[in-house]
């Protein structure tokens, strides 16, 4: 029985001497292969656990069962989430089933880093921890763009899904990143259905929208881009949205750039009032020419309200930093160096220090 291989396997030296005529060579064997089963994040648990804890269910001890399992019914790696004893496992044996058999076996390792254990199974290993690490291995080591993009072909009608998860939303940016973008469309094409307004105040899908306007061409991420200018407003100013208007102000179309400068501008009083909207005024006055940061920095210092309000919040201290580097870059063409011009110079309590620096 599988209890009766599990107590096998754990023989103390003890056990061993009071039965001489059993081999110590298969005990050996199995703790080696332990070892190469467990996993570094693992091993350390294993190593802080207390001196009495390290019994036969101790964390370091889960790899023992997986070995067995795999001698015991000797399937593929398909077959320990396939079988109906599968449900009974523990979380930590189940999430570790495929790596177990890649340790255990070179073959099987191999076969894992060329990707023919992946394919077929891409959704399904993408939604757990290290399914999606294989998933990206496989990327990572594929023999050409055909086979890669024969695995990204497998999230086809899993997109909408596969941004929302914690993991699988690496699957997919890796993606973005390796395969070439015409072999995308069908993942814009389902964050259009999916709303890109939704999809960028979204924890993990705010990281596919950006990939998709970093990676694809300007004429297939138009129409994204377009969508979320017009709810501008209701982007920017949110904890995950202002990270994609950052993004588009570095790698949207020219012609989108301009758009999003100018809403910008017209919108100073909302982002400076705003935590998250001072970020984005931060990457306007990064971003762009110096033509541009000039014209937006100006505009700010013009009115002490905007500086007032930007005053104590999480990003504004930086964002007044910020200003104060264009501000100076300015100077140093004209004939007033070391003098800053207008009301970042007279705001009231202005001493030239910031939060958190000079």
């Amino acid at each position: 029985s599988l209890s009766g291989k599990f107590w096998t396997a754990h023989r103390t030296p003890a056990m061993e001497t009071s039965r001489p005529h059993a081999s110590a060579a298969p005990a050996l064997a199995l703790r080696e292969a332990a070892e190469l089963i467990i996993t570094p994040r693992q091993e350390g648990a294993a190593q802080q656990e207390p001196p009495g804890a390290a019994g036969p269910f101790s964390r370091r001890r889960v790899a023992f069962p997986v070995r067995l399992l795999f001698e015991r019914w000797g399937g593929g790696m398909g077959s320990v989430h396939e079988a109906s004893w599968a449900s009974y496992l523990p979380p930590d044996v189940s999430e570790n089933a495929w790596f177990a058999r890649a340790a255990c076996s070179p073959e099987a390792a191999a076969s894992v880093g060329r990707g023919d254990r992946v394919v077929g199974r891409v959704w399904a290993l993408s939604q757990d921890q290290r399914g999606c690490r294989l998933v990206q291995q496989a990327l990572d080591n594929a023999p050409g763009d055909a086979e890669r993009q024969a695995l990204v072909a497998e999230l086809r009608n899993h997109v909408r899904e596969a941004v929302r998860s914690p993991h699988a939303n690496f699957v997919v940016q890796r993606s973005i990143e390796l395969v070439h973008p015409s072999a995308l469309q069908f993942m814009i094409d389902e964050i259009m259905q999916a709303g890109p307004t939704t999809c960028a105040r979204h924890k993990y899908a705010c990281r596919i929208v950006q990939r998709l306007v970093q990676y694809c061409r300007p004429d297939q991420v138009e129409e994204l881009v377009e969508s979320l200018l017009v709810d501008f407003l209701a982007v920017a100013p949110h904890q995950y949205g202002n990270y994609v208007i950052q993004h588009l102000l570095e790698h949207a179309p020219e012609p989108q750039r301009a758009r999003l400068r100018t809403l910008i501008v017209t919108h100073l009083d909302r982002l400076c009032a705003d935590a998250h909207g001072c970020a984005v005024l931060r990457a306007a006055l990064t971003a762009g020419t110096r033509a541009e940061r000039k014209m937006l920095a100006a505009l700010i210092n013009e009115n002490p309200e905007l500086l007032c309000a930007m005053r104590g919040k999480r990003h504004g201290e930086e964002t007044l930093r910020r200003l104060r580097i264009v501000q100076e870059e300015e100077l140093c063409e004209g004939p007033n160096e070391g003098r800053l011009p207008g009301s970042l110079g007279s705001l009231p309590g202005w001493t030239g220090r910031f939060h958190g620096g000079t």
